[in-house]
């Protein structure tokens, strides 16, 4: 026995969104082909025609897995984001710890490089 449902998709036929009734946010009707759906791998589950043109949705665990590894991706970025923005913020409050004004060191630092005859507007190795 198949089940129908109501789905909403990409162009790629990935499935968006899936009811048990027509809405305007799902008004494709489709074919479920498993015997379940799990809501929670919404991401898995893609959308194809059959050769008379009915909608079927069935999951793709290829896709799904795709995903999770694209999500797990971005989440080991965004912690390393944030690794490197707590690494930035601890060198700046030893900085501000040691009341070491970094514009007055930049000056002295061009001051003395005026003093010894280095140019320091031209680029270190050029």
């Amino acid at each position: 026995m198949s089940t129908t449902i109501y789905i909403n998709k990409d162009d790629t036929g990935h499935v968006q969104a899936v009811s048990t009734t027509y809405t305007s946010a799902t008004n494709n009707e489709a074919v479920l082909d498993d015997s379940t759906f799990s809501f929670d791998k919404l991401e898995g589950y893609k959308a194809s025609y059959d050769t008379e043109g009915k909608l079927h949705v069935a999951f793709n665990q290829t896709q799904y897995d795709a995903y999770t590894k694209a999500q797990a991706e971005a989440e080991a970025k965004a912690k390393e984001e944030e690794k490197k923005q707590d690494k930035q913020d601890e060198i700046l409050n030893q900085i501000m710890a040691l009341n070491i004004d970094i514009g007055q060191m930049k000056a002295d630092i061009d001051f003395l490089k005026a003093m010894s005859g280095v140019d320091s507007t031209t680029k270190e190795g050029a």
